[in-house]
């Protein structure tokens, strides 16, 4: 009976995730997708190949086993991410899969993002697969997210070339094609690439979107560019905090904990006279909404263009720097190519809950950007008039182990 039970909340749970993904590619058909027709991804037929593959998996281990010893899991995962994973064939990656899902799912759970306390809604679902190329369109005269459409992941650079110069002659729009690490498909996908702590942060990141889905944030994500801004900034910001507790939790289930260590590959400090990425995108971006703003189009285009090489020969390989790249990066609030605010009023807000599954739990609730300055300040003011501010417990400093630092 217990076995019928969870086959038929899978079953439920799919059907509502399958409709769901149904009503989401049912768009108008854009610019974009006129350019790239012959190279559109399709989720629908990725889903109705993918979801009856990955579930009926599942339902074949439920029936083998009730859970998938912690050890195993973590094992699992350890081989997958060596080395020789290509030389090894004793576990399948759908095995992988549900290590990682599983494993994530507990920090999840710990978080207190559950229903009735122990159900993880939607399930977390991964695959890891090569994810979709995203063709982005933005105005020339301005940088904002346009229309977009979603491409095959194998395309050559002469085929991205050629829909971005038809979108250019015929409708006049800066484009790009850019491949992405994840995007929130159900099961999500996640683009294979060999490195943990990505994988799990991305995997988390995508998840996120999930859940936001069915609460106020999410939904009403695209009622504006500050929401959209707002939801990405949101899910990066949590995605990299449950990425960095999921590594926690896999040490602390493996007995040789420095053996993970290699897998960790954070990012080397930069010296004042090393070429700082940030800064320069920064800079670049201000200087080309600055041109834009005073209607020099082909002038903001040719700094660009000029900027992009003093990238590429500081070891920053940027196919095409464009209005498009901006509008595309600029929606996550702490990327340096963006001028948003949000992304700090995020980090301002995050560091007054303990836990990450608090922060969600409270954010996940606001429908309006409005909503979200206006809860911003009630919580500044609430500080103000107490005697000592909330510790502050946002840091992931701590977070990976000691052992590997």
């Amino acid at each position: 009976m217990r076995y019928c039970l969870k086959v038929v909340r899978i079953i439920l749970i799919t059907l509502i995730l399958i409709s769901t993904a149904f009503t989401g590619d049912i768009v108008r058909f854009n610019p974009a997708q006129a350019a790239a027709k012959n190279d559109l991804f399709s989720i629908i037929t990725w889903e109705l190949t993918k979801l009856p593959e990955k579930w009926s998996h599942k339902i074949n281990m439920y029936f083998k086993s009730n859970t998938n010893p912690q050890s195993q899991r973590t094992d699992n995962i350890y081989r997958y991410f060596s080395e020789n994973n290509n030389k090894s064939n004793e576990v399948s990656k759908q095995d992988i899969e549900i290590s990682i899902e599983e494993l994530i799912s507990d920090v999840i759970k710990r978080e207190g993002l559950t229903y009735f306390g122990t159900i993880v809604f939607p399930p977390l679902s991964i695959t890891l697969d090569s994810a979709p190329n995203v063709l982005i369109t933005s105005p020339r005269d301005k940088i904002q997210r346009g229309d977009e459409a979603l491409l095959k992941p194998d395309l050559l650079v002469s085929e991205m070339a050629d829909i971005e110069n038809e979108l250019f002659i015929e409708e006049n729009l800066s484009s790009l094609v850019i491949p992405v690490g994840g995007i929130a498909t159900y099961p999500v996908i996640i683009d294979e690439t060999g490195d943990l702590l990505w994988a799990l942060q991305t995997a988390a990141h995508e998840w996120m979107h999930t859940f936001l889905f069915f609460k106020p944030l999410g939904f009403n994500m695209f009622e504006s560019p500050e929401m959209q801004t707002l939801n990405e900034t949101v899910a990066s910001l949590a995605g990299k905090e449950i990425g960095l507790l999921t590594i926690n939790l896999l040490m602390e289930n493996y007995p040789s904990k420095n053996k993970f260590c290699k897998f960790l590959n954070p990012p080397a400090s930069v010296s004042k006279n090393e070429f700082d990425f940030s800064r320069e995108m920064k800079t670049t971006r201000i200087q080309a909404d600055k041109l834009l703003s005073e209607g020099r189009i082909e002038e903001a285009e040719r700094y660009m263009e000029n900027r992009r090489m003093v990238f590429n020969s500081n070891g920053y390989p940027i196919r095409k720097l464009n209005q498009a790249y901006f509008a595309f990066y600029g929606t996550y609030a702490e990327s340096p190519a963006s001028t948003s605010i949000i992304g700090e009023q995020v980090r301002k807000y995050r560091s007054n809950f303990e836990g990450v599954g608090n922060f969600i739990k409270k954010i996940s609730q606001i429908g309006t950007y409005d909503e979200f300055v206006k809860s911003l300040e009630d919580i500044d003011n609430k500080i103000e008039n107490q005697y000592s501010r909330v510790k502050n417990t946002h840091s992931t400093s701590t977070v990976i182990p000691f052992i590997c630092e």
